[in-house]
């Protein structure tokens, strides 16, 4: 895709972004296209747009006359538990990493494997909770014979992997 810039600044010029964006909604049912769509169908970068036309990316899609996104609400404990109770009963094992991203492929609905990471501070944490959560719920003992025994070591890489 050829963008059009200005020769003289070597900018993207706020026409082209704007007929951008009408252009991917068009394609996507009136949909309006997330900054991270826009990039890859476009090459055009944030720093390219956001404090040169626009402060935020809702902005720019208002200006091209759509509707932004809504912002996608915070999951509860209890959905990714039951989530990640799903996917341990299909595994046979607490679902690591690269499980986790499988299983989203058999399940559309199950978060991806990054999410668990924004909620529980580590992967300890995360076992730990969600060990509290199951010992609650008698439909999901199976599941709590999965996890390794409290006392086990972890591998703490920084954000929650199972």
């Amino acid at each position: 895709m050829i963008i059009a810039r200005c020769r003289s600044l070597n900018l993207v010029t706020r026409e082209h972004i704007l007929s951008e964006i009408r252009r991917l909604a068009s394609k996507n049912g009136g949909q309006a296209p997330g900054n991270d769509l826009f990039f890859s169908a476009t090459g055009i970068r944030v720093h390219e747009w956001r404090g040169v036309y626009w402060v935020k990316w809702s902005d720019a899609l208002r200006e091209a006359g759509l509707t932004p996104n809504e912002r996608q609400h915070r999951y509860t404990a209890d959905f990714l538990f039951a989530k990640l109770a799903e996917a341990a009963r299909h595994f046979n094992a607490v679902p690591g990493d690269m499980q986790m991203k499988m299983y989203k492929q058999v399940d559309q609905a199950f978060p991806a494997r990054q999410t668990f990471g924004l909620h529980f501070r580590s992967r300890q944490d995360l076992l730990s909770r969600f060990r509290e959560w199951l010992a609650t719920r008698a439909e999901y003992e199976g599941v709590l014979a999965m996890l390794p025994a409290e006392d086990a070591p972890t591998s703490d890489r920084g954000g929650a992997r199972c």
